[in-house]
């Protein structure tokens, strides 16, 4: 059922099982992907508490605990947990791409009303104090939450990074060069100066 994209039936299922096997591991696993795949990721993170201590040496439990922890915002825990995963079984490649994902959320800004990661094409942030938000959490909050700002200052929404335009090769003057590469021209020629002196 879950491999046909049917998690509501297969919760159904496994829920009326689990009442007469309550501790039937594997059901909880299935039963926890289930709910991962319907939303429900409170009541998937209960089952994989469970389901890791039973079965701490399994790197797929603990890299879905991961996942499932990243998901709620718990970013500690999905760290330890996808660290878990990696050290059952460092050839595990989705332990280590959850691994990844985790570190990489732990890096970015947190909004300053709901403290999740803000990723860069979500962002809001105040123009005066520099707090940064989710674009839900500022428009819900009316703005700035800072008490320096009282929530009067405009926002820069950061949609998209600004590069200078690329100019096609056909287009090109002889002798243009890209800028990228006419910076690297300019760094040689400032190494071969030092190493001539």
């Amino acid at each position: 059922m879950l491999r046909e994209g049917n998690p509501e039936e297969a919760a159904r299922v496994l829920s009326h099982w689990l009442r007469d096997h309550p501790v039937d591991t594997r059901a909880q696993d299935l039963l926890a992907a289930a709910y991962f795949e319907m939303g429900a990721y409170e009541d998937s993170l209960k089952l994989l508490e469970g389901v890791v201590k039973t079965w701490p040496h399994k790197a797929r439990c603990w890299r879905n605990y991961a996942m499932v922890l990243r998901k709620v915002g718990r970013l500690d825990a999905a760290l330890h947990a996808a660290l878990e995963a990696v050290e059952r079984d460092s050839s595990y490649r989705k332990a280590q791409v959850e691994l990844r994902k985790v570190r990489r959320l732990l890096r970015l800004p947190t909004c300053r009303i709901c403290g999740y990661p803000v990723q860069f094409d979500e962002e809001y942030r105040c123009s005066s104090c520099g707090w940064r938000y989710h674009e839900d959490c500022w428009r819900e909050e009316k703005g700035c939450i800072n008490p320096r700002c009282h929530g009067e200052v405009d926002i820069t929404v950061a949609r998209e990074r600004v590069r200078a335009p690329e100019v096609p090769a056909a287009q090109r003057k002889p002798g243009c060069l890209p800028w990228s590469l006419l910076g690297l021209g300019m760094v040689a020629a400032s190494l071969v100066s030092l190493i001539q002196r």
